[in-house]
């Protein structure tokens, strides 16, 4: 027995009213909720994401709908670590120079 992950994508949904969650939740997978700044990260279907930004854009109780960026950024932490052990060599000449003025 094989299970298969879907593909998903992020969308952040500003709403006029926190009560509209409720009506958010058959759209997708609720992961975040904003009370404060009254926005809603929700995972949907990746096959037709774009077509459910558009209806939902189209809600009365939707101020604006966005993708998440997170699939854009990069997660490979080696160039990284890299960069921080030659920054910290950097700091070291520079501290070890201005220590004997």
């Amino acid at each position: 027995m094989t299970t298969q992950l879907t593909a998903r994508k992020k969308l952040i949904i500003w709403i006029k009213q926190i009560k509209d969650i409720k009506k958010l939740k058959r759209y997708g997978f609720i992961t975040y909720v904003s009370k404060t700044f009254r926005y809603v990260c929700l995972y949907v279907d990746a096959k037709n994401y774009h077509k459910l930004m558009d209806h939902l854009a189209q809600k009365s109780f939707v101020i604006k709908v966005k993708q998440s960026k997170v699939e854009e950024l990069e997660l490979d932490f080696d160039k990284q670590k890299e960069l921080m052990e030659s920054l910290r060599a950097e700091a070291k000449v520079y501290n070890q120079n201005h220590e004997m003025r």
